[in-house]
């Protein structure tokens, strides 16, 4: 588990460092993991030292696991392996995605996204050619900032809410 705080900030610089040697990562799986936004703030911030990144995971505890609107009630309260960015960590990615050319797949189902994250989602996606899948499924994005998702998705993108 990564976890918050200071494990999330060692995995941060473990990332800066890897990167710098000009390391080929393709994918990025960091589900089931306790990161907040925060973290995945810090870990966002080295993403594209990754040229060739192709895959981000970033998913929280498989939707089975959630009961009924528990993930859509503010007083969600994530298990010890979950991960919950909201809002803030949407817009983190949303800062670094236009310098990830590669990136084809994101997925970051199960997380507390909603719409000021998304719509900050669709201003960078329609610049982003190889993207294939965009993946918020069980996000409480609501139905104007889905519309803006889709109407920004390139051509052969594929949009799962």
């Amino acid at each position: 588990c990564v976890g918050d705080g200071s494990h999330a900030d060692a995995l941060a610089h473990a990332l800066r460092a890897l990167g710098e040697t000009g390391s080929d990562l393709r994918e990025l799986r960091l589900s089931s993991n306790r990161m907040d936004d925060r973290g995945f703030g810090a870990v966002a911030t080295h993403m594209p030292l990754f040229s060739s990144l192709e895959v981000l995971q970033f998913q929280a505890r498989a939707a089975s696991e959630f009961r009924g609107a528990q993930l859509l009630r503010p007083s969600h309260s994530p298990s010890s392996q979950s991960n919950v960015i909201s809002d803030m960590g949407a817009q983190s990615l949303a800062r670094v995605m236009p310098r990830m050319a590669q990136l084809a797949a994101v997925h970051l189902d199960k997380n507390r996204i909603f719409g000021d994250g998304a719509r900050a989602l669709a201003q960078v996606i329609g610049g982003m050619p190889r993207l294939r899948l965009l993946s918020l499924s069980w996000n409480p994005v609501g139905s104007e900032a889905a519309a803006a998702l889709r109407a920004a998705c390139p051509g052969g993108t594929k949009l799962v809410l």
